[in-house]
């Protein structure tokens, strides 16, 4: 026969502490991920790639289901001229979420670097398809199509991209060699012109290239600067 067993009267202080103790251990394993997260995003913006690998490996083994960390840790394994690892993390994203346009465009990106044209173009294309209005993508798919001797339809990219966004330096650059390589040097002169006077300063990389283009182009063509 069961008999009941007398624990005595309830101490409401204790309670109230383990039930603080309960919420604290409980909130804090709901924390770890979006902590690990975190830290991976502070790591990237501040360019330490191999930093924000290990946490996103740690957020994965917690939430093994998360696109935007497959897609992070990719893009990180990118920036690390990692391909491999890269396009496996952006193909896992997208195996997530087919509708990943960002994931697409990485990945089709690298795939251009790698001369594959095919699957670079079957993935840019998804992505455009997906967001229309993605000026970057237009750039990639652009530059990939000249790579290609496809100079019309990668002409035909980088005027959307400056459609959508006027400001997008990247096309003009791209549209500058494109008229380069037609020998219309005038024409390309203008252009590298524009990407130049749209590059902010501090951004030294690409304000150097921009220079030399115009320099490049303003001695075929028999001017000054």
């Amino acid at each position: 026969m069961w008999q009941r067993v007398k624990i005595g009267r309830r101490n409401p202080v204790l309670l109230l502490v383990l039930g603080c103790i309960l919420t604290l251990i409980i909130g804090g394993l709901l924390f770890v991920p979006e902590y690990l997260f975190q830290r991976a995003n502070e790591s990237a913006a501040n360019d330490a790639f191999e930093d924000a690998i290990p946490y996103l490996d740690l957020y994965l083994a917690l939430v093994p289901s998360s696109t935007r960390a497959y897609f992070n840790r990719g893009t990180a394994y990118l920036m690390l001229n990692d391909f491999e690892s890269a396009i496996s993390d952006l193909s896992k994203a997208i195996e997530i979420n087919p509708d990943y346009v960002a994931a697409y465009q990485n990945r089709g990106y690298i795939y251009g670097v790698l001369d594959e044209h095919v699957l670079a173009l079957a993935d840019l294309d998804r992505a455009v398809q997906l967001d229309p209005n993605n000026a970057v993508v237009y750039v990639i798919r652009g530059n990939i199509l000249a790579q290609m001797w496809k100079d019309t339809e990668a002409e035909s990219d980088m005027r959307r991209a400056i459609e959508i966004a006027p400001d997008n330096y990247d096309a003009y650059f791209a549209l500058s060699l494109i008229y380069r390589n037609r020998g219309d040097y005038q024409t390309a002169l203008e252009y590298a012109v524009m990407c130049l006077n749209l590059i902010d300063d501090q951004n030294t990389v690409d304000k150097q290239a921009a220079i030399e283009l115009v320099n490049e182009l303003e001695a075929l063509n028999g001017t000054d600067s």
